[in-house]
């Protein structure tokens, strides 16, 4: 792997062991991805049998649901740590037969066999706001291409105001990250104490129309408008019946809660389908 790549990977491969832990475990990490299959299995309920490609797959947690659904998923991370966990968690669940992990950041599609098309191309949970808006636009042909008639492309992105995290931070004192999501410039997110990524936010139209020249945006859906952020999760793990709540008021969210929403769910089809 080119030292440039290596480079770019290394947040992500010091989070993996970390990551199910901090995130795909807890109380607001475990609603939140209830309503992305929600709306995933709305999205894609008349079909089935799907060959899938999901990007910046992380833990490999989406893609042993996908497959305990009955797809069959190329599952892709830039981190090879990543993979490796993923690969362990789908050994566990006996999923070898439907599940293939590979390492390959989202920059790299290309190198992916061209004759071979997926249903659906998907992303969870922002990492594709880790790239910057000049390279989605160049990577949009390349999805393109890579879904067959009628297929989709999918992604959970983290929008340009989260009204959780402004009143958070406002009512600490930090105006600075209270509005952090407001600039249109890369900022450095922790992912632990010690690194960071780079990472862009998007509004779900500013995403759509980053990509329109391949796609068209058919749907939003709010993932995270009355749940809190992850970064919450202490504060509110003891306190159920008010999650419970809150849950119960994700679910009745309308679309347009999108563009407030910690991320949303973008759901495109390319123009030439």
């Amino acid at each position: 792997m080119p030292k440039s790549d290596q480079t770019t990977q290394q947040p992500f491969n010091s989070i993996a062991e970390m990551y199910d832990a901090d995130f795909t475990h807890s109380q607001t990490g475990v609603l939140q991805r209830e309503r992305v299959h929600y709306y995933l299995q709305k999205n894609l309920s008349n079909r089935s049998n799907l060959a899938v490609l999901e990007l910046n797959c992380g833990t490999g947690e989406d893609a042993v649901w996908l497959a305990k659904q009955g797809c069959s998923v190329l599952a892709t991370d830039l981190s090879e740590t990543m993979v490796l966990v993923a690969q362990e968690k789908v050994a566990k669940h006996k999923l070898e037969a439907k599940i293939t992990c590979k390492a390959l950041s989202i920059e790299q599609l290309d190198r992916l066999d061209a004759s071979v098309k997926y249903d659906l191309v998907f992303s969870n949970f922002g990492g594709l706001n880790c790239v910057a808006p000049e390279d989605l636009t160049k990577i949009s042909r390349s999805l393109q291409g890579l879904l067959k008639p009628n297929g989709r492309f999918i992604g959970v992105i983290m929008s340009r105001f989260c009204w959780w995290e402004t009143l958070y931070f406002t009512l600490k004192g930090a105006f600075k990250k209270a509005w952090r999501r407001r600039t249109k410039e890369a900022i450095a997110a922790p992912l632990t104490a010690t690194t960071t990524v780079d990472t862009w936010y998007y509004s779900p139209k500013e995403f759509s129309e980053l990509l329109q020249t391949e796609f068209d945006a058919q749907a939003a859906h709010p993932i995270g408008f009355m749940l809190p952020p992850s970064y919450l999760d202490n504060w509110f793990k003891n306190k159920p019946f008010l999650m419970r709540i809150l849950n119960r008021l994700e679910k009745i969210s309308p679309s347009f809660c999108s563009k407030w929403s910690d991320h949303y769910m973008i759901v495109l089809k390319p123009k030439n389908n």
